[in-house]
């Protein structure tokens, strides 16, 4: 269900969509990460252009979408791609070595949800850095924002730049417990790809 609603999900749904978008730009356009476009590259556009379309909360600013969970993210990404029927290929850099077929389908959008767990998995100890402080246990879909952030900076979009630093912060508050239910609940969307597809 996608709407105003009363339950919020423990790490707002909205960074598990960003991650699965992220994770579907990077295998579409075959590069990663997405900083190291530059502007001139055609593919540039095209990245911000699929983000854009994914997660259009981004770009709107008077934007009410709201996620229950995790499944609600999953059949509205799905809805989003299909009506497009784009084709992803797997990047350069890869964090699974399944290809990808046509999209969508069970087994692509069951790859981009592996992703999506590899971006959100706690680390299996806590890593202390240089300073004594311990590091963000979301570090991977930190870095995931962050390339998202590069990608609109040369844009000058501030309201989309503004957004984008709002879920990172979210996102760093966010302990080994919270990310470890986020990995479970897209783990559970995974399984159900196979049993219940959407298409």
């Amino acid at each position: 269900m996608v709407g105003v609603v009363a339950y919020r999900f423990p790490s707002f749904p909205e960074d598990t969509l960003l991650s699965l978008a992220y994770a579907y730009v990077t295998r579409r356009i075959s590069s990663s990460p997405l900083s190291a476009l530059k502007t001139t590259d055609p593919d540039h556009t095209v990245a911000q252009d699929i983000l854009s379309h994914i997660a259009p909360f981004l770009i709107d600013r008077k934007s009410k979408l709201l996620f229950e969970d995790v499944d609600s993210v999953v059949t509205y990404v799905w809805s989003k791609l299909e009506a497009v029927g784009i084709i992803i290929q797997p990047p350069t850099h890869t964090y699974t070595s399944q290809q990808l077929s046509d999209f969508p389908s069970a087994d692509s959008f069951s790859i981009l949800l592996s992703d999506v767990i590899t971006l959100f998995q706690p680390p299996p100890v806590t890593v202390i850095s240089e300073d004594g402080t311990d590091s963000p246990v979301s570090r991977l879909a930190l870095l995931a924002i962050s390339d998202i952030v590069a990608l609109f900076s040369p844009a000058k979009v501030k309201h989309v730049l503004h957004k984008l630093d709002f879920y990172a912060a979210h996102l760093f508050t966010r302990n080994a417990d919270v990310l470890g239910l986020v990995t479970e609940e897209t783990r559970i969307a995974r399984l159900k790809m196979h049993s219940q597809p959407l298409g």
